[in-house]
């Protein structure tokens, strides 16, 4: 199990165990930790507790989640991270070391605990009881989520899991093996190529479909006009019972026509052309007329369209015009329809057109993806050749901010690491994380005056330069009245380390808002952050 450490401000030293899943962190009261400082969001950010790790993810925040200095939307934490919301400080720590520590502390009665005092893990209880136990030795847990002993039920993995555990085994590691076998431009190259040729490919299918429709579409309506046109020009032979007038030629004529016929209604026979005349087809579309009062258009295979439109008569009788036979049209499709010719040009037109906009958004993602590697390139170069720790990252891509974030702190503990202990690589690698906060001039020192790390705002108003104000700590400050605020912080805040300590203080050019918040890993401050802010900043 694991636990949150909160590191300076009013509720420092205090420790929140972490559940499995998520937990909310802010000042509403629902929240599951709360951290009752201005500032701080009612609902800050989430910390999720996973089978993976543990995650930090910032709940878009005013004041934003910082991880080693980095602002972060999400970031998985490791045993080390310090991260910060808004101005409060807080630690990964190990639940099992906590306990430990306690019963350590129990046996050997080193000092009288409150009665609600919870102990805290830190490095000098950790080397004062190796000493007085040798043979005792701690081992610190790597960071991972205690696992329940239960067996997974395979069972109850539905299709998602399934699916994302086919992506992530199977198919992302033949992807990723790609880049190892090409260079990265040529696979993202070939993504986007085929990108173009499948949304291509496959567009032309809705595409063939819908002119198929308007084919049909307007081969009906073609065949229903030819249909009217025959029955017209064939009305008056009928009325008049003068069947040798009647003709189908000019119909015949037309581009598609299979057959163009008149039949009796009365027993379906043909009655024009004259070639057919007195005989009965077999075509069922003809049956249907005949049953028909009405004009019909129909498909009647997948080639052919039947339209059919009566031929009336005035009948005595009924005093009404009644039907006495169909002009029939049978309609080929096919004659409309666009050849493969058609079909295969259109498709490369598309593709051209498409691999025109794709090489476009090639050239933007590859560009997009090569600036903030090769950014952070550039810096890394500068940082190891004037030995600087600065690693800037604007970017919101979650992985790329813990890279920047790690190589931020590789740069630390290599600028800082020779000459010096374990503890004071990690007290400065510590705060110089932290002064990575602050946009106003911040600084950290020691309770011996010493200045572990500080920024360029805080050099230009301390009137001196980093080598003088590294080398020789607050000494080094000019302003007088300033030097003397800073100790006197010191001392309040060495009597009261869970506090945040300040005070006001005018330079000539403007009040300022001294502010020192004790770092603590037991009852004392390992070291104090200083920031400085103008005083209309705060009444804002």
């Amino acid at each position: 199990m694991w636990s949150l450490r909160i590191l300076n401000g009013p509720q420092a030293g205090q420790i929140f165990n972490l559940k499995n899943g998520k937990s909310t962190l802010g000042r509403a009261s629902q929240c599951d930790i709360k951290i009752m400082v201005q500032g701080v969001s009612k609902v800050h950010c989430e910390i999720l507790v996973t089978q993976d790790g543990i995650k930090v993810v910032d709940n878009n925040s005013s004041n934003g989640t910082y991880v080693n200095g980095t602002r972060i939307q999400s970031s998985m934490l490791r045993l080390g991270d310090k991260f910060s919301v808004h101005n409060v400080f807080l630690d990964v720590v190990p639940t099992p070391q906590l306990k430990a520590n306690t019963e350590l502390i129990r046996q050997q009665g080193v000092r009288q605990m409150p009665q609600n005092f919870i102990p805290q893990p830190h490095t000098s209880l950790a080397h004062q009881q190796a000493s007085q136990h040798s043979s005792l030795q701690y081992q610190q847990p790597q960071l991972s989520v205690v696992r329940d002993s239960k067996p997974q039920k395979d069972a109850a993995k539905d299709f998602k899991e399934k699916l994302e555990d086919y992506i992530n085994k199977v198919v992302l590691p033949g992807v990723y093996k790609l880049a190892q076998l090409f260079e990265m431009k040529l696979v993202l190259a070939g993504f986007v190529m085929v990108f173009i040729f499948a949304v291509t490919l496959f567009s032309l299918f809705p595409m063939v479909s819908v002119s198929k429709d308007s084919i049909r579409s307007e081969a009906r309506k073609r065949a229903a006009s030819l249909a009217r046109a025959l029955a017209e020009t064939n009305r008056r032979g009928i009325s008049e019972n003068n069947f040798s007038t009647l003709s189908t030629f000019s119909i015949e004529r037309e581009d598609g026509v299979k057959e163009a016929l008149i039949i009796s209604r009365m027993d379906g026979s043909v009655i024009a052309p004259t070639t057919k005349a007195g005989r009965t087809l077999d075509i069922p579309f003809l049956n249907e007329v005949q049953r028909s009062s009405r004009d019909i258009v129909k498909e009647i295979d997948a080639t052919s369209i039947g339209a059919s439109f009566p031929i009336e008569k005035y009948d005595i009788e009924k005093q009404e015009a009644v039907p006495v036979a169909f002009a029939v049209i049978i309609y080929d499709i096919s004659i409309l329809a666009m050849d493969d010719g058609i079909i295969v040009s259109l498709f490369m037109q598309n593709l051209i057109i498409a691999t025109l906009f794709g090489s476009i958004l090639f050239f933007f993602l590859y560009k997009l993806i090569e600036f903030p590697i090769s950014s952070l390139n550039r810096q890394l170069d500068v940082a190891l050749r004037e030995k600087t720790d600065s690693i800037e990252n604007t970017f919101l891509f979650p992985p790329l901010q813990s890279l920047a974030g790690n190589i931020s702190s590789l740069l630390t503990r290599y600028l800082s690491g020779e000459g010096q202990s374990p503890s004071a690589q990690n007290r400065d690698f510590e705060a110089s994380m932290l002064i990575q906060h602050f946009r106003d001039p911040a600084f950290a020192i020691t309770q011996q005056g010493k200045l572990l790390n500080l920024n360029s705002n805080f050099e230009s108003l301390a009137q001196n330069s980093l080598e003088n104000l590294m080398s020789q700590g607050i000494d080094a400050i000019v302003d007088q009245s300033l030097k003397i605020n800073i100790n006197d912080l010191i001392q309040d805040s060495m009597q009261m380390p869970n506090q945040i300590h300040q005070r006001e203080l005018d330079l000539g050019r403007g009040a300022i808002i001294i502010r020192c918040h004790p770092v603590t890993s037991g009852n004392q401050p390992d070291y104090f952050l200083f920031s400085i802010i103008p005083k209309k900043e705060e009444s804002a």
